[in-house]
């Protein structure tokens, strides 16, 4: 239903945005909520370096969070993805949802107005123990020009100090379409390839999902960390974080 009733609305927007002579007018976006009940459970061997972003996610594996050309279709998602306790690059991750940030969006009409309804930050996700490094598991939607700063994972100590971790375009991660007809650089120095999948959507010109394991280092070694934050710099180009795992 919530599927359903998404696709409605953006079909909807994107037919009152092109009927419009004088260009488009005010438009609402229905907001819909995650149901946290249609969400895959916490797999109970979970520990706590597994961390719960169960109550932070934005959208679901199994639909389209992501808005770009495709957002008429439903089957543009991360369905492929395996979830629970998965095991990618080495780290058991805890893989059920995504935490999608907004972007800039310069094109105007109904997109933009779908983006702006995602968050720009998600805040006070509970780690709640010692951190020598963190491990990410993420992506981004669109191109972006190597070295930019798509966002940041922001580190709440427990003694009221905080330290920002940038997460930035072509060092931690690329988009997460891979189009074999676009050329330009696939390498990251930092981050790596930590999942490839597919899709019916990038099936139809043979391309690949993919997401991105980043390990960083806790700017303070054995600090204990209570929250983190998950903020966009909004950019062209959106981050969305799948899993957190710690150590």
């Amino acid at each position: 239903m919530r599927a359903y009733a998404e696709r409605y609305w953006r079909e909807r927007l994107n037919a009152e945005s092109e009927g419009r002579e004088s260009g488009p007018g005010e438009i609402k976006v229905i907001e819909l909520p995650v149901d946290q009940a249609s969400l895959p459970k916490r797999d109970a061997k979970a520990t706590r370096q597994q961390i719960d972003l169960g109550d932070y996610y934005t959208g679901e594996l199994t639909e389209p969070f992501n808005v770009n050309g495709f957002y008429a279709r439903q089957d543009n998602d991360l369905s492929a993805l395996p979830v629970g306790l998965v095991s990618l690059g080495g780290v058991l991750f805890d893989v059920r949802g995504v935490i999608q940030l907004r972007r800039a969006w310069l094109e105007g009409g109904p997109g933009e107005v779908i983006w702006k309804s995602y968050p720009v930050r998600v805040e006070g996700i509970p780690v709640q123990q010692e951190v020598h490094r963190l491990h990410l598991l993420l992506g981004t939607s669109y191109f972006e020009a190597d070295g930019t700063v798509l966002g940041s994972l922001v580190l709440h100590y427990a003694d009221g100090d905080q330290a920002s971790l940038d997460l930035v375009y072509g060092r931690d991660v690329r988009r997460w379409i891979l189009d074999p007809r676009v050329r330009g650089a696939q390498d990251t120095d930092r981050g790596k390839l930590g999942w490839t999948g597919t899709n019916p959507v990038v099936d139809e010109y043979r391309g690949t999902l993919r997401l991105y394991l980043t390990t960083r280092e806790n700017p303070r070694p054995g600090a204990k960390i209570t929250t983190v934050d998950f903020v966009s710099a909004l950019s062209r180009s959106a981050p969305f974080l799948i899993a957190v795992t710690v150590e």
